[in-house]
């Protein structure tokens, strides 16, 4: 498979957050060699080896992580603006919002 076709199926697997925990536990139990349980990977590399697959999550979620703050970063720009003419239940979300992000 070429590296644009093995990108190509990566970038369209559905990665769930069940299936990256279930990914992470066959390889950390293969490394330990606790369980039978035994890590999905191959030579050469598939896209849905364990590995990869919690590689592609960590950068997806990395992504999330990173569109979250900006728009947290967004409404605390425009917080004051809204204030003035918001109902103050929606201000009220938006500061409880902030507050539970840790307001970054």
């Amino acid at each position: 498979m070429s590296d644009e076709a093995f990108y190509k199926r990566l970038s369209e697997l559905e990665i769930t957050h069940e299936m990256a925990d279930e990914c992470a536990g066959r390889l950390i139990a293969g490394a330990f060699r606790r369980t039978d349980k035994k890590p999905r990977f191959t030579i050469p590399t598939r896209h849905d080896d364990d590995d990869v697959v919690i590689g592609e999550y960590i950068k997806r979620q990395k992504a999330v992580v990173a569109e979250r703050d900006a728009l947290r970063a967004l409404l605390r720009e425009a917080r004051p603006f809204i204030s003035t003419w918001a109902k103050p239940e929606l201000v009220a979300r938006i500061d409880a919002a902030m507050a539970k992000g840790g307001g970054k």
